[in-house]
């Protein structure tokens, strides 16, 4: 069966019609809820944004001590469309090849697998380095953000694992 244009601008202007009330009745929602009430919510959609977008995990992880460079934007974007590809069953493989000194090791290895364990609590991480030592740092500090932000960030039978 074809479709000719007119049904199917019908159909985008009745969905944008219902997007529209939808969002009408959400504002309404918003402006009846009491102060603390609005706090409450404004607060879940910050935890949300800090759930679903790894730069942003990163900034709160590290706070104003962390200067988010294009670069490390970047790397941050790599991150997560690596995370994603492998919660969709995605089979996938990532060399970075960058200079010394550049925050690799805070922005990927010390906090990609706390925001990856708090996303998917009933897989694992396997952190791995040169020697045993440093691999055994990696891991405790992977450990104490999931420790330290989990609580705040996810819900209790994530953190609680």
């Amino acid at each position: 069966e074809k479709t000719s244009f007119h049904s199917v601008h019908a159909t985008n202007k009745n969905e944008d019609m219902a997007q529209l009330e939808r969002d009408r009745q959400a504002i309404t929602y918003y402006n009846n809820l009491s102060d603390s009430e609005k706090l409450s919510f404004q607060n879940e959609l910050k935890k949300k944004k800090i759930r679903v977008n790894y730069a942003t995990y990163v900034k709160y992880i590290f706070g104003d001590n962390y200067i988010m460079t294009p670069f490390h934007l970047k790397l941050c974007q790599i991150a997560q469309n690596v995370v994603e590809r492998v919660e969709r069953g995605e089979q996938v493989r990532v060399l970075l090849s960058v200079p010394p000194q550049t925050g690799k090791t805070k922005t990927i290895t010390e906090t990609l697998p706390s925001w990856f364990i708090g996303r998917n609590p009933d897989l694992s991480v396997i952190l791995t380095a040169y020697n045993a030592d440093i691999a055994e740092k990696f891991g405790d500090r992977v450990r104490q953000k999931v420790k330290e932000y989990g609580k705040e960030i996810y819900p209790p039978d994530v953190y609680e694992q």
